[in-house]
């Protein structure tokens, strides 16, 4: 990679250099987006079993097991708060819950109201001392001989430098905050807790107001206002960040402005006070200095009697006791479960990313510096920035620091002067309590942004209003009246605002170090304020004072348009998303998208709808980690993303950019699932670049809105292609489409299977040679005793599954449905995926959901469709007959063209095509396809393994996880046919390591170790190795009539070798719940091999009429049996105790029981008086239930079921009957058989099925 500054890297999508693209300036952003970011739940589209077992080991972990059920019903409700009919493990009380919190938003417990009204009590302080001070400026200055007006300084010559003084003595405390509490804060939170370092801060609220009323002279006033800064600023940077850390996402804002609010409050009773004690002669200005330490007393007394922030205590890994403040802070346990596993899932992620990145959260400084040097934190530092500075910038404090001053300088008593001010405290305390229902309702940008023109103009009328004579009465009527209006508007904009703001915006990594940033930056502007206007006032005059004012707030109306994201509504964890976006983007964003909008609507011209920035979408990718805590850095690249990692928890995808652009991570960018070389040229020549460090970029052409929960029926949000249109309209282009000349879809009427045990019509079969399951059936139909040579008719039924292209009893607009895509996309990759990893889950769900541009080769209509068809056939079974119509689809877009231009998604979409094909008894289509495939990447050479110069890591995993698909789908359907296997000479690619898809990342420079679990590859891995010993027994089946003993016997030595290296959790039950499927169809294809090698000794011995026990000493008969019973055994078993199986489960359990249950069952026609007959009777009677139980899903298995009982029919139940009653002359030789001379021997499942 080449090197840049990080300003030029940051939020650039990172693309895996290679020779052909090294050189090349890709620091560049495509044209032509709208910007759409997207915003994450952390727990959206997490695969169930995945989700499940994540949280087993989270409660096991952290000692929690008692509540295992309520954990994973909490987490399960956590990524669909709006679909919770469709979680099955909630109760009827749990519903009801999760509706009553979202309509009952206010309904909490007493102790989270408690914990807000002690922080609330911390802010009355700040506001107490500010108004204390306020008053006490028109008496103790005098009293001390440091006043800035009268005869006295004027005649002394000290005015200017008292005016000095004064505003030394009156910004004293927010110096303190600014250079030493903002600092100390960070440490002290992380040592002793928030409510530590809120306690700490109340002894010196306690001690500074006192020390003020004991002061004998100015400076020990001013020593005794910096113990209060200390204080005030260890308050001003945690009592926020508690609340926000406590309080639920929904009316955090509500809950979080109660620091606003009761500043406000505590501004009221600081007048108050003033006036109560305005006539008590010399100790007027200590008392009103003084009285600020009263809210100090109940903070000590009550802090420690709230519950400390549960992120906090995460953070210290002290999980049972962040679970037990969560219990007092949520109305219900379930609430407090799921809390906890959100929060410590992010917690978890952050630190690890953080020691990935070589962060160092141990010192402030390391923490402190990455504040401007990580681009996320920059952007909430300059963020933060902005609203701290807003609020001193807008005037507010001027007025809170000197109003008292003001009205006296504008010939007002000093008793009018404290009753106006008095007034000025209490519309600034009315005035703020609309922001509670506004600040989380509109949110904290649109209430900037909607108050701060009226503050401009109002600062400037009352500064204007001094120009009225002194002697009129409208005078101090309108400067108190426009300073009012001000308030008015200050009160739901800037005030409660500027701190939720900056409680929010950081990450937990930074959060104390980022809000000690923030309030020092405030308290920095706010000692400017308090130093200057007193010069200012006496320089300049009031008027020019108060239209500087005026015209900062104009400025920061503008730097807040431009550079403030919208916060409300969103978890803290959610927020990353928010700051992932650049400052470049955003600016762009408002100046293109929004300002026009604007404008067009105040015009009331056609405003149209404004095209989203940040929207909620279902669209998740596990596979993500991120380069840096809450950040990434990358650069930029249409279609590739950058390294994230997983930290045993789900977390959320969280763009940073547009349509066609990256998403990234809450704390960290998605991986992408690489594409070919090819395709990175192809992705490149897409894109047109024009804007250097930018961190987004298009697809080329129109662009349209990702799926989102929140806009179904936004135009174009299909990720596949044409999935919304009419029947007739697919039917048409089907015509008009070049296709292969086999088109099984018109095969309809002939019994055909796609495991070829239930097979009867061979000419549709084809070729099937010895290992076939149809070879036994063949076998049974040579025995003329047992079945009526009458029963010649033609087929009864049909085992086919047409392929119909008729999707009219699916409407359009339900199958383009992005709730019915996600669903058949999380079965794919919860059953499909993991034992066949042909996709890296992140990358599809990012082209899927249109954030990433999709492959332009014509190949993602066909890929995209067959993910959808395959989801849809392994889920329920209300969802079958959906995969008919996505199978449909993706057939109508291919065609022979695409042949000639090879790519790796198009490899994958014919992989899938030819599994989707066999499943729905279209074997040799399926079987061409697979063929098709198979010589496409050998054309593209991956059967090659490359070096990292050729080819960077990532791409080079993903080939290596296709080629073995490939090849294990190859050889499965090879032996299921019996048709010989694919050689593998010249191949030299490895096999795949174990790993999970969020393990991988286009960035890596280096695979990480193979896992010791198991992962996404585990089984991919193990069927390599198990398909060479099949690719060989295949190939010695076939070559000649009746195989060699010890060649089979040998094979199965090699087949019981392999078990034996198998890793632990293939052998036994494991606690990775997701895991057993594919671990049990890995066992029945051993076992099932296992009786397909032995089976030509078992039935050689049937034919020559040898007792089932008289094998040789090697026992291949015991073995073929010994088989097939453990086999039968360990399917049915699995299969009754798995509650809602999915329909592909049901497809291999249908295959391998019959093939095995068929060895007990032609034992019993041959010999049912042998001793483990009526064992073999129950294995039968076991194996229809199971079969019954299947049919549901799978319309085989009632076939299968038909098949046994007829074998049932004919099997002896008199004792007199004897295995030598069988017509010898109607016996085909076992050589015959295996040679398969019987192909187009018409109509044999028929025979065997008809009644007799």
């Amino acid at each position: 990679m080449s090197k840049t500054s990080s300003t030029e890297v940051e939020n650039a999508i990172e693309v895996p250099r290679t020779p052909d693209n090294a050189e090349k300036d890709h620091d560049k952003t495509a044209k032509g987006t709208t910007n759409q970011s997207i915003v994450q739940n952390p727990l959206a589209d997490i695969p169930k079993d995945r989700l499940l077992r994540n949280i087993e080991d989270f409660v096991v972990e952290h000692g929690l097991s008692d509540d295992v059920e309520l954990f994973k019903r909490g987490v399960l409700a956590a990524p669909n708060p709006k679909d919770l009919d469709t979680i099955p493990e909630l109760t009827d009380r749990d519903r009801q819950l999760l509706k009553d919190e979202v309509t009952h938003r206010w309904k909490h417990p007493k102790a989270l109201y408690l914990t807000i009204f002690m922080n609330s009590i911390g802010a009355a302080i700040q506001g107490w001392d500010q108004t204390g001070s306020n008053g006490a400026n028109l008496s103790y200055p005098e009293a001390f001989g440091i006043s800035d007006t009268g005869e006295s300084c004027m005649a002394a010559g000290t005015c200017a430098r008292n005016s000095w003084i004064i505003g030394a003595i009156n910004s004293a405390p927010y110096i303190a905050i600014t250079v030493i509490a903002c600092w100390i804060s960070d440490p002290i939170n992380n040592f002793i807790g928030r409510r530590g370092a809120i306690f700490v801060g109340a002894i010196f609220s306690l001690f500074g107001p006192l020390g003020q009323a004991l002061s004998q002279s100015w400076p020990q006033i001013l020593a005794s206002r910096i113990l209060l800064g200390i204080g005030m600023g260890l308050k001003e940077v945690t009592v926020p960040v508690f609340s926000a850390e406590n309080a639920p996402a929904d009316i955090r804002g509500a809950l979080v402005m109660s620091w606003g609010l009761f500043v406000a409050l505590g501004i009221v009773l600081g007048f108050s006070a003033n006036l109560v004690v305005l006539n008590v002669g010399d100790l007027t200005w200590r008392l009103q200095l003084g009285s600020a330490l009263i809210p100090a007393i109940p903070l000590l007394m009550g802090i420690f009697f709230t519950p400390e922030s549960p992120r906090w205590l995460l953070k210290k890994g002290r999980v049972a006791d962040a679970y037990k403040s969560l219990l007092r802070l949520r109305l219900d346990p379930l609430f407090a479960a799921r809390d906890l596993y959100v929060i410590h899932a992010q917690l978890k992620l952050e630190e690890e990313l953080a020691a990935a990145a070589g962060f160092s959260h141990g010192n402030i400084l390391s923490r402190f510096v990455e504040l401007f040097t990580v681009p996320r934190n920059r952007r909430a530092t300059q963020a933060s920035g902005i609203v701290m500075a807003a609020q001193q910038f807008c005037g507010i404090n001027i007025i809170a620091f000197y109003s008292s001053t003001i009205f006296v300088q504008a010939g007002a008593s000093a008793k009018v002067a404290l009753i106006a001010s008095w007034g000025f405290g209490a519309a600034l305390l009315a005035f703020a309590i609309p922001a509670i229902f506004t600040i989380d309702l509109w949110g904290r940008r649109a209430l900037l942004l909607g108050t701060f023109p009226h503050l401009a103009w109002t600062l400037l009328a009352a500064g204007l209003s001094f120009y009225i004579p002194e002697d009129s009465r409208a005078h101090i009527g309108l400067i108190a009246f426009f300073i009012y209006l001000f308030v008015a508007f200050y009160g739901p904009g800037e005030g409660p605002v500027a701190f939720v703001y900056s409680s929010e915006v950081f990450p937990l990594s930074h959060r104390e170090v980022g809000m000690s940033w923030a309030v020092a930056t405030n308290n920095f502007w706010a000692v400017i304020v308090a130093l200057t206007f007193p010069p200012l006032l006496q320089g300049v005059g009031p008027q020019a004072t108060f239209g500087l004012f005026a015209g900062l707030n104009l400025v920061c109306f503008v730097a807040i348009f431009l550079f403030l994201p919208e916060t409300k509504q969103r978890s803290l964890e959610e927020l990353d998303v928010v700051f992932n976006v650049s400052t470049r983007r955003h600016a762009s964003y408002q100046l293109m998208e929004v300002l026009p909008w604007w404008i067009r609507r105040v015009l009331r011209t056609s405003g149209g709808n404004l095209p989203t920035h940040f929207s909620t979408s279902s669209f998740y990718s596990p596979g993500m980690r991120l380069r840096r805590p809450g950040l990434v850095n990358y650069r930029t690249k249409p279609a590739m993303l950058v390294n994230v990692e997983r930290c045993g928890a789900p977390v959320p995808i969280h763009a940073t950019i547009v349509t066609g652009a990256t998403p990234i991570a809450a704390t960290r960018p998605i991986t992408g699932e690489s594409v070919s070389l090819r395709e990175l040229e192809d992705a490149k020549r897409m894109v047109e670049t024009d804007d250097p460090g930018s961190e987004s970029f298009a697809q080329s052409g129109p662009t349209t809105p990702p799926i989102t929960s929140t806009n179904p029926n936004a135009e174009g949000m299909h990720p596949v292609e044409s999935p919304g249109r009419a029947a007739s309209d697919i039917e048409k282009e089907v015509e008009t489409v070049e296709v292969l000349a086999w088109d099984e879809t018109t095969e309809t009427g002939s019994s055909v299977d796609g495991i070829c045990s239930l097979n009867a019509n061979s000419k549709a079969l084809g070729y099937t040679g010895s290992p076939s399951g149809n070879a036994l059936l063949r076998h049974l139909r040579s025995v003329g005793t047992f079945f009526s040579n009458d029963d010649d008719a033609s087929p009864h039924s049909s085992l086919s599954s047409p392929l119909s292209l008729d999707v009219t009893s699916h409407p359009a607009v339900e199958l383009s449905s992005p709730a019915l895509q996600n669903r058949c996309l999380d079965w794919y990759f919860e059953h499909f995926h993991k034992p066949y990893p042909l996709l890296h889950e992140g990358l599809f769900r990012a082209h899927f959901s249109g954030a990433v541009p999709k492959p332009k080769d014509g190949s993602w209509p066909i890929l995209s469709n067959m993910v959808l068809a395959m989801g849809a056939f392994c889920g329920p079974e209300a969802y079958s007959g959906y995969d008919n119509h996505f199978y449909s689809q993706a057939r109508a877009s291919f065609s022979m063209d695409l042949l000639q231009r090879g790519s790796v998604p198009l490899v994958q979409a014919l992989l899938l095509m030819a599994n989707y094909l066999q499943k729905h008894n279209k074997i040799n289509s399926g079987f061409t396809f697979l063929g098709i495939a198979y010589n496409m990447a050998i054309s593209m050479g991956m059967h090659r393994e490359f070096s990292e110069k050729s080819i960077n890591i990532f791409d080079m995993e993903l080939r290596r996880r296709i080629w073995w698909t490939l090849y294990i789908f190859d050889t499965g359907a090879r032996l299921t046919l019996g048709r010989p296997s694919m050689l593998l000479y010249g191949v030299n690619i490895r096999p795949p390591s174990n790993l999970d898809d969020w393990d991988l990342a286009v960035d890596m420079n280096s695979l990480k170790v193979s896992q010791s679990y198991p992962t996404t590859t585990s089984s991919l891995i193990w069927q390599c190795k198990f398909a060479e010993i099949s690719t060989m027994a295949n190939a010695k089946l076939l070559e000649r009539s009746l195989p060699h003993r010890s060649d089979m016997l040998s094979l199965d030595d090699k087949i019981s070798a392999w078990f034996e290296a198998l890793p632990s959790y293939f052998k036994q039950t494991t606690s990775y719940s997701w895991f057993e499927i594919p671990r049990m169809v890995l066992l029945w294809r051993s076992q099932h091999l296992r009786i397909v090698i032995l089976r030509p000794f078992l039935l050689d011995a049937l034919l020559t009429r040898q007792p089932l026990g008289s094998d040789d000493s090697n026992g291949a008969v015991r073995r073929c049996i010994s088989a097939a019973e453990e086999c039968v055994q360990s399917i049915n078993t699995f299969c009754v105790g798995y509650n809602s199986p999915p329909r592909s489960l049901a497809w291999y359990a249908t295959y391998w029981v019959v093939t095995a249950v068929l060895v007990s069952a032609i034992c019993l026609v041959y010999d049912h008086q042998h001793p483990s007959a009526t064992f073999w009777r129950m294995q039968v009677e076991e194996t229809k239930a199971t079969l019954a139980m299947l049919s549901k899903l799978e319309p085989l298995a009632a076939h299968s079921a038909e098949l046994l009982t007829r074998l049932q029919a004919v099997v002896p139940q008199s004792s007199n009957t004897h295995v030598g009653q069988v017509d010898e002359s109607t016996i085909m030789g076992i050589a015959d058989i295996w040679n398969g001379s019987w192909i187009y021997d018409a109509q044999l499942m028929e025979d065997i099925l008809r009644p007799v």
